[in-house]
């Protein structure tokens, strides 16, 4: 094999090598934003839930309220 073919074969190794690194790091950046995407549900998951919990206690809270000034104001009188 030639000086020539000797260093064409050597670019093209260095050049898989390199396309070999980028495959296994893109691969990882794309697991890792994956891993990220599904936290991320989980924790607006839980968000929504809590804020359902805290619609229900501001209601229930608020419809009291109104029950007892309905309630004060029946028996003070007009």
């Amino acid at each position: 094999m030639s000086e020539a073919e000797q260093q064409i074969l050597r670019l093209l190794t260095e050049i898989r090598d390199a396309q070999r690194e980028e495959l296994a790091y893109r691969r990882r950046v794309l697991d890792e934003s994956f891993d990220l995407q599904k936290k991320s549900v989980a924790l607006q998951k839980g968000a929504v839930r809590a804020q359902r919990a805290y619609m229900w206690v501001v209601i229930v809270g608020v419809t009291l309220v109104v029950a007892l000034m309905a309630l004060v104001k029946l028996l003070t009188g007009p």
